[in-house]
């Protein structure tokens, strides 16, 4: 039998998951838990679909687990989450396998390897985004990580790595702070001249 102080902690949890919006993504820093922090709830098998003002999904976020703490941070496990485009390009599909948000939801950390995939579709390309670890701050649509990343087509040689990221979701300008490197295939029909 479920017990309403159960269940009460149950739907606090997940009201908490939602109301992190980008919620499942939202972090802070990463570290041990605090001494003084006290587990406070905990839900499994966690689907978010955020709307956008005119009623089209934003995107959905599927958490294995998560853990929300006294201090206001939300610990969760096995990330999904499926952007929608609306440019006629495949949705994304960002995974990672750990991640916290804080309070506020105003930071999302996530870890151990994070990955964005768009998959080949409507004549777009697949594109493939890999870092072991990225900050999200999605009040000021800001995603930042000072780890190596790469960019790169699957079943090509295009390749952007480098170390550091700034990138800007509202604009798609994305800055590569240092040790960029890339490799381009050139498409052509016409041999290369020998």
């Amino acid at each position: 039998m479920i017990s309403l102080q159960s269940s009460l902690t149950t739907a606090g949890l997940v009201i908490a998951v939602v109301a992190t919006s980008w919620m499942a993504i939202r972090n802070s820093t990463i570290g041990p838990l605090s001494t003084q922090s006290v587990l406070v709830g905990q839900a499994e098998d966690i689907h978010i679909t955020q709307m956008k003002a005119n009623g089209l999904p934003d995107y959905h976020a599927t958490v294995a687990d998560a853990s929300q703490y006294s201090d206001g941070y939300t610990w969760f496990n096995q990330v999904v989450v499926n952007v929608a485009s609306y440019t006629g390009a495949p949705d994304w599909i960002l995974t990672a396998p750990h991640g916290k948000s804080n309070g506020d939801n105003s930071v999302v950390n996530l870890w151990n390897q994070v990955d964005a995939r768009r998959p080949a579709g409507n004549g777009y390309k697949p594109f493939t985004f890999e870092t072991k670890t990225l900050t999200l701050y999605p009040p000021k649509n800001q995603i930042t990580t000072g780890d190596p990343v790469k960019f790169y087509e699957p079943g090509t040689q295009n390749t952007t790595t480098g170390v550091g990221l700034e990138a800007n979701t509202k604009t798609k300008i994305i800055h590569i702070l240092s040790q960029v490197e890339s490799t381009y295939e050139v498409n052509s029909d016409t041999p290369a001249k020998q």
